[in-house]
């Protein structure tokens, strides 16, 4: 981790990529609130429950969805109700997901495997806890963060450059950790290089980088990166790599197609 300014620009390249209830009731009030939603619970139900119940209506079995709050809290079917927020003995899902009579534990024995024992504990706390669901994050409105400096901030004065320092810090102070030495500049030059290009330093960066008589030679050198060729040849290869692109059809006899001009724009674009 470095100790230098990052301009905005390459945020934004970042961007671009990326037990009961009794039991529950003497767990403190801070580890049931460590469950989320977003991360501990939906890939679950994703991955494990949204084939039959879900939000595809044609696929739904007993009447249960699981995709939104009102629908799983509402009765299902047999008249019982998958989630009673708050209460966890009276939450069919999990008495469903901890049975060991096969004919009626979920998910189905021939669909998937048996919930973990730590993936039983996530849903236990999350009902306990209220249940709560929340919309894919991509729905919420853009926030700007509260910067509120660290206790720690005034012992690495060199972190107070950005607002993204604040952030960083305080993430690494919760954690307990500390900021490394900052680099030597030879070694930062290849990071940054790399990482925006994929290729190494050429001599002439080098030699313009190791030239400490201008302030602003970091911030120049990242602006000639994100405006490089390679710059978008490197990261458009990486969206194009997930897209499947390929300049021939890749089967048989692999005959040529005409798809260069999308390549380009992916590059252009970037």
């Amino acid at each position: 981790m470095q100790n230098q300014p990052l301009p905005y620009q390459v945020l934004v390249v970042a961007l671009l990529l990326w037990p009961f209830e009794r039991t529950l009731a003497t767990e403190p009030e801070s580890k049931l609130s460590r469950v989320d939603f977003r991360t501990d619970i939906r890939p679950i139900l994703s991955n494990r429950c949204f084939a039959c119940h879900g939000p595809d209506e044609s696929k739904v079995e007993s009447g249960l969805r699981l995709h939104d709050y009102e629908s799983a809290t509402s009765p299902a079917d047999s008249g019982s109700r998958a989630l009673v927020p708050g209460s966890v003995n009276e939450s069919e899902l999990i008495r469903r997901i901890v049975s060991n009579d096969e004919s009626e534990r979920m998910p189905p024995p021939h669909f998937s495997a048996k919930l973990t024992e730590k993936e039983v504990d996530l849903f236990k706390s999350w009902v306990a806890s209220g249940a709560k669901y929340s919309k894919h994050w991509s729905f919420d409105q853009i926030q700007t963060p509260r910067l509120e400096p660290t206790l720690r901030v005034d012992e690495f004065p060199t972190w107070q450059h950005s607002p993204i320092d604040f952030l960083v810090l305080k993430k690494l102070t919760e954690r307990g950790w500390q900021p490394t030495p900052e680099a030597d500049r030879g070694t930062l030059l290849r990071r940054l290089t790399l990482d925006l290009t994929g290729l190494p330093p050429t001599l002439e960066q080098q030699s313009v980088f190791n030239d400490k008589t201008s302030s602003k030679t970091y911030e120049q050198l990242v602006d000639n990166l994100l405006a490089s060729p390679a710059m978008g040849e490197h990261w458009g290869r990486k969206w194009l790599d997930l897209a499947r692109y390929a300049d021939s059809a890749g089967y048989a006899d692999d005959p040529q197609r005409t798809i260069w001009a999308y390549r380009d724009w992916v590059i252009q674009a970037i």
